[in-house]
């Protein structure tokens, strides 16, 4: 699995954008990321904030 964290004050839309299309290119579907308040990606999964929880499970 990769997990892909930003932080939750500002987007990093570039980045999580990059890795929605590089999963999808490659097939990838284990890809998991926490995106705060950006632009949701269209093929990894996500959520927009984890409780410490839901963190520790991807870890």
């Amino acid at each position: 699995m990769i997990f892909v964290v930003v932080g939750t004050q500002m987007p990093f839309d570039r980045l999580i954008h990059a890795v929605d299309a590089w999963a999808r290119e490659v097939g990838r579907d284990d890809v998991f990321a926490q995106i705060g308040k950006g632009k949701p990606p269209s093929y990894i999964g996500h959520e927009r904030t984890l409780t410490v929880e839901r963190f520790n499970e991807c870890m």
